[in-house]
């Protein structure tokens, strides 16, 4: 329900041109199967856009996930270069395109997709798929990889796992501005 914006755009801006946009007033959400935890499960993308619009909304899976929860989705297929989008249920969204990767056991391709994220807000998230070109098609996989938040209460010890990082042992990221030239400099 609501008001509803639809931009369109090129993969790159250097690409002008004209643009169609359909739009079907039926979208069974009922038949988006569910991406549980540690399950691989597998779907279909038709040729010519991640099966936008068609019943049951082939390339699309619903992600239950709770606020600080942090979440690994991981998309292969042997059949076409992946794309991966994660929708929030406020409209966050994370994208990724090529893991550069070969997954866990080498056998899986650089062109697969893995999105990584730490959920803000509880709630259903919509991961689509998407075939990087138009005529990418087939069966792919999906898997959920689920990192409780670590919650540390007054007067209990730090874990010694739980934390971010692709190792779960935690990372520090800084922002770090520099200045060339002052315009003047006053020395106390």
């Amino acid at each position: 329900p609501g008001e509803w914006v639809i931009e369109g755009m090129p993969f790159d801006p250097a690409n002008t041109g004209r643009m169609t946009v359909r739009w079907t007033e039926q979208v069974n959400t009922e038949r988006i199967p569910t991406l549980r935890a540690d399950a691989r499960q597998t779907a279909s993308v038709r040729p010519g856009g991640a099966g936008f619009p068609g019943p049951g909304r082939e390339g699309s899976f619903w992600i239950d996930a709770q606020a600080g929860e942090r979440i690994r989705v991981r998309v292969t297929s042997p059949n076409f270069d992946t794309t991966a989008l994660l929708i929030g249920p406020g409209g966050q969204r994370w994208f990724n395109d090529d893991a550069n990767d070969t997954g866990p056991d080498g056998t899986e391709s650089l062109y697969d997709s893995t999105v990584v994220a730490v959920i803000g807000e509880a709630g259903r998230h919509q991961l689509v798929v998407r075939p990087f070109s138009e005529s990418g098609a087939g069966e792919f996989s999906a898997s959920l990889e689920v990192q409780p938040p670590v919650v540390v209460r007054e007067g209990e010890e730090t874990p010694a796992t739980g934390y971010a990082g692709p190792d779960a042992e935690g990372r520090m990221f800084g922002i770090f501005l520099g200045i060339e030239t002052y315009s003047s400099v006053d020395v106390l």
